[in-house]
């Protein structure tokens, strides 16, 4: 097989990231808006990944043992080679202050991989003399735009899979609302903080209501609440 019939990929690059992750818990949030499972050209690097954003949907610690344990749930842990690939990617890097570059690289990689399976699509299409022309057009301009709107695709996520992963954060909160304290910042507001949870790292809060109905007054309360701690 020639260097060429090796579609685009960086083994290197997908370690660095997960390893990155295993020892940095918020390493996640530099990449979970940017890869996603498909764009791992190794599949045991894309188990791994899955169980990462799974846990981080779920608010959950990621570490060796949390990623272990969402595999193993899945009787996943022996496609991967068990735990010492774990222990493999935690000595792969020794910081995780590059994780957004490593990313990048996959991210690319994985486009490229894409194109070539574009490409690959629009070859076939150009042989197929039973089909009308304009079908045919129409397919390979479906292919090519599959492949740029990948980063567009790559943020869509069901609301069904946010909803259940808010919902069993609201019920532990409910059951233990010192947990507001622990793991996000306080709105100053008890019960604001019992239905919302308080401010997290890497949400989006959203302040909606009509005109002139204290938007920027509440606003500036929670600043001054957070402040103060």
């Amino acid at each position: 097989m020639s260097a060429l019939s090796v579609p685009p990929h960086s083994i290197e690059a997908e370690r660095s990231v997960l390893g990155s992750i295993l020892i940095d818990k918020d390493g996640i949030i530099q990449v979970a808006n940017l890869l996603s499972p498909i764009d791992f050209y190794d599949p045991s690097h894309a188990i791994v990944y899955d169980a990462m954003l799974e846990l981080f949907s779920r608010n959950r610690p990621i570490d060796a043992i949390t990623v272990r344990e969402v595999i193993d749930d899945k009787k996943e842990l022996e496609k991967i080679g068990g735990n010492a690939f774990l222990a493999e990617l935690m000595s792969a890097v020794f910081t995780s202050a590059n994780i957004f570059q490593y990313a990048q690289i996959i991210k690319n990689k994985s486009i490229l991989r894409k194109l070539i399976h574009a490409g690959n699509e629009i070859i076939m299409n150009g042989f197929d003399e039973m089909t009308e022309t304009t079908d045919l057009l129409e397919k390979s301009e479906k292919a090519l735009f599959g492949v740029t709107q990948t980063f567009i695709q790559n943020k869509l996520v069901p609301i069904r899979d946010i909803l259940n992963a808010r919902y069993e954060e609201f019920a532990a909160i409910h059951a233990d609302p010192e947990l507001v304290e622990k793991n996000s910042i306080s709105t100053g507001y008890p019960s604001f903080d019992y239905k919302l949870g308080g401010f997290k790292r890497g949400d989006m809060v959203v302040l909606a209501a009509r005109p002139s109905m204290g938007k920027t007054a509440m606003a500036l309360n929670f600043a001054q609440n957070v402040a103060k701690k």
